[in-house]
């Protein structure tokens, strides 16, 4: 089958869409996957083979009790659905080696652990004309046809509804998302059954230009739904300054009880920063800054945290409750995100009533950052 690949440089940009090669172990023979459906010119032999594959199949006899409940449970279901159709032949006729399971035995083993009838195409027929993938038929009570097709699927499924979705996150945020231990990542990877994968460049170089790239391969739904559980633990924070002094001040404790109330309350982290005094600034003033962190997935806690805190430690002091916060951003999205003649930008500012600045690429080590000076 042919596989679908798309790209997202970010969250808002469009997703495009390349062929992808498939996996040697599961590869079909060329053209055999995307030719179309038999048209009424194509041989009646062949529109008969497809017929025998179909009705011919392995399976559970229901027996009358099972006829009986399936016509008076509400809950019982039948699902029919595609696998594919290399698998199920190397399945069904590759020798076997130790404790291989054989098709039959697969089919007998699903139907056991789910308590399902499964009906199967077991004389498929090798070399035959068409290349279409057989269907399989599940019946049985919801949740167990649900278990068994997935179950089934996990071994037999066709590969043209896999994708593999790329995109930007930024390198300094990789280590944040995957987790400790890798538990943040995993977690993904297990509920959307994709597979996740970070550059491995970036952990074996040292001083060369490092790889935002994240690939997501999977089921279509699984892949967007990665895709947003990785945004969703990619670090927010939002800082707002601290009345300034003539004299140097102590910072305030980020482990008071008030401030770890908001912390634990919220799950957020605080943190305060004194800044260097301006040189040229007569006289000098002292500035502090507090940043609230957390997770773009929880920003409204974020938010929340960020308004007690400024009306904690600023009160009546605090006018408009002006925040800023910095985010990655590569030289190659700059200009999507700028639009014709800063279209994009100036539009987000005025919905928003916020200042986007764009570092100046030119300049030497300029960080790809923009920030976002504007109310929580």
């Amino acid at each position: 089958m042919a596989t679908i690949t798309t790209t997202e440089e970010s969250s808002s940009v469009p997703a495009t869409i390349a062929p992808q090669q498939p996996d040697p172990e599961t590869s079909v023979e060329p053209g055999s996957a995307v030719k179309p459906e038999p048209s009424e010119a194509q041989p009646d032999r062949e529109q008969k083979e497809d017929e025998e594959e179909e009705e011919v199949g392995g399976s559970s006899a229901p027996g009358q009790q099972n006829a009986r409940e399936q016509s008076l449970d509400p809950e019982w279901v039948e699902e029919r659905f595609r696998i594919d159709r290399k698998k199920l032949e190397n399945m069904l006729y590759a020798p076997k080696h130790g404790d291989g399971e054989t098709g039959e035995g697969f089919f007998e083993r699903v139907m056991r652990e789910t308590d399902t009838q499964v009906k199967w195409p077991s004389k498929l027929k090798m070399g035959a004309k068409s290349k279409k993938d057989p269907h399989v038929k599940v019946d049985g009570k919801r949740a167990n046809v649900l278990e068994a097709k997935k179950k089934i699927l996990e071994v037999l499924e066709t590969r043209v509804n896999k994708v593999t979705l790329k995109m930007d996150v930024a390198y300094t945020e990789h280590s944040h998302v995957i987790g400790k231990g890798g538990g943040n990542i995993k977690k993904v990877m297990e509920v959307t059954s994709c597979h996740i994968h970070f550059p491995d460049s970036n952990r074996h170089n040292g001083s060369g230009e490092k790889s935002n790239q994240v690939s997501i391969a999977g089921p279509i739904e699984g892949v967007e739904e990665a895709r947003r559980r990785i945004r969703d633990l990619q670090p927010l924070s939002l800082t707002f300054d601290l009345p300034v002094s003539l004299v140097p001040q102590a910072l305030p404790d980020a482990g008071s009880p008030l401030i770890q109330q908001v912390v634990q309350t919220l799950g957020v982290s605080v943190s305060f920063r004194a800044m260097p005094p301006h040189p040229q600034a007569q006289p000098s003033f002292y500035e502090s800054c507090c940043t609230v962190w957390g997770l773009q997935g929880n920003a409204a806690a974020v938010k929340k945290a960020t308004c007690i805190l400024m009306d904690l430690l600023l009160g009546s002091e605090v006018t408009g409750g002006v925040v800023s916060s910095q985010m990655d951003v590569t030289s190659q999205q700059h200009l999507f995100l700028l639009g014709q003649n800063g279209s994009h930008f100036l539009s987000v500012m005025h919905q928003t009533q916020t200042q986007i600045i764009l570092p100046d690429l030119s300049a030497p080590q300029s960080p790809p950052l923009s920030a976002h000076p504007g109310q929580p």
